[in-house]
């Protein structure tokens, strides 16, 4: 079982403010979301990684992708200490492609841990 830690929090941060916000009016993309945390909570890295649905991006920063009708969505997580993963930022893409600015963002919250 991991400890999955919300940057910011589960009620008031950035991944809370996506899933109020840019997922406001697509419910079946924010369960999408909410499930995914559900079995990063029950689920090794390693054994997601071989799913292929989690990948690395850069240093400790990774992936979680979601295919979601017309678009991608990608949770950027990182192992944190013993069993704990940090979601660090969700992004919503109309291409499975990620840009080098939601890296950025996600990696400066992780060195704010």
């Amino acid at each position: 079982m991991n400890n999955v830690l919300w940057f910011g929090g589960p009620t008031q941060g950035p991944i809370a403010r996506f899933l109020k916000r840019t997922l406001r009016n697509q419910p079946e993309e924010q369960q999408l979301v909410l499930s995914a945390i559900q079995i990063l909570e029950t689920t090794s890295l390693d054994v997601l990684a071989k799913t292929g649905k989690v990948g690395k991006v850069k240093g400790p920063i990774r992936e979680y992708r979601i295919n979601a009708k017309a678009h991608w969505i990608r949770i950027l997580l990182a192992q944190g200490k013993g069993t704990d993963i940090h979601l660090l930022h969700v992004v919503l893409k109309k291409q499975n492609r990620l840009d080098a600015g939601d890296v950025q963002i996600a990696e400066g919250r992780f060195k704010r841990l």
